[in-house]
């Protein structure tokens, strides 16, 4: 089959063997994939990964289990060992032992097929086209700060980064979030907020807002997330970081800040937002290319005028 692989920082196009699926497991016809950050990051060389990479896609069942046959399905990511403590307390994501689909130790969906483990697979409602179904994995990660956080329409939140985790992060919390405001650094940051979202500046945002998310990965935007929250408040890094940075604790101690690290969400719970239109996609700009026309695809993805790049086979 074709797929694209990542070697030594390269990005290619190559010949590579048909995966099979293996005992609970699924073989999987690609339909469509999205173009991540940390697909573009993965090139970088943030992770040390040899592969085919892909984690947001969509998908046909074509073997496996004789309720899922035919299933339009996504899939979670994370694949723990099932059997470890962690695994047992229902925390695969952080499995001592995990695999992530596309990003460490398995084969992405940049591909005509994949292999997943019957457990993860979720089917898709009628209703939902593949081009949303791919948004799943990161609407999931979005909606998890609701699970490590109490918010009401009352709390003063602030998302540090316009990109399109940031903009994901405003389209679950404008609906919950009464005064919601995004810090830009760029005018082309600016689009892709209604009116419900205040856009502020670093230098004219004031420091008391009760949850701060950094979705920008970088030391600079943590330590203006940082400057933004309020004594007591909370203080969420949503982006990984390419390198150690640091940060000033001594803040973090006197102001009596909760510092909390958020990653992957529930995909069945994005999924079912989904289906209860809790979340909608009115303002993303997206586009779409075959699997061969990966180079002007992955160009694309790094304009940030285009929130969204797909890829199918």
């Amino acid at each position: 089959m074709q797929a694209l692989w990542i070697e030594d920082k390269e990005l290619s196009l190559r010949s590579v063997e048909n995966p099979v699926a293996e005992n609970e497991e699924c073989l999987l016809d690609i339909l469509l994939v999205g173009i991540c950050g940390t697909d573009l990051e993965l090139i970088k060389g943030y992770y040390d990964f040899t592969g085919i990479p892909g984690h947001e896609f969509v998908a046909i069942v074509v073997s496996g289990p004789e309720d899922l046959l035919g299933k339009r399905v996504v899939v979670d990511i994370n694949l723990g060992c099932g059997s470890c403590l962690r695994c047992r307390m229902g925390i695969h994501k952080h499995c001592i032992q995990r695999k992530v689909i596309g990003i460490r130790d398995h084969p992405g969906a940049f591909a005509e097929q994949v292999v997943a483990p019957a457990d993860n697979m979720l089917v898709v409602p009628d209703d939902v086209p593949d081009w949303q179904a791919v948004l799943v994995e990161p609407l999931a990660a979005a909606i998890q700060i609701l699970e490590q956080v109490q918010l009401n329409e009352n709390s003063r939140v602030l998302i540090v980064g316009a990109g399109r985790l940031g903009k994901m992060i405003a389209r679950v919390l404008r609906a919950l979030v009464d005064d919601l405001s995004v810090c830009v650094r760029t005018q082309i940051r600016r689009n892709g907020f209604d009116n419900s979202v205040m856009i502020v500046e670093p230098d004219g945002m004031g420091a008391d807002f009760d949850c701060v998310i950094d979705c920008t990965g970088t030391e600079t935007g943590l330590e203006t997330a940082l400057n933004a929250v309020k004594p007591r408040g909370q203080l969420f890094v949503k982006s990984a970081y390419r390198s150690d940075i640091s940060i000033n604790m001594n803040k973090i101690v006197v102001n009596e800040i909760e510092l909390i690290g958020s990653r992957c969400g529930s995909m069945r719970t994005a999924l079912n937002w989904l289906t209860e239109d809790k979340v909608t996609f009115p303002d993303l700009t997206r586009v779409e290319y075959s699997l061969t026309d990966f180079i002007q695809a992955f160009k694309d993805a790094e304009d940030k005028a285009i929130e969204k790049v797909y890829l199918a086979p």
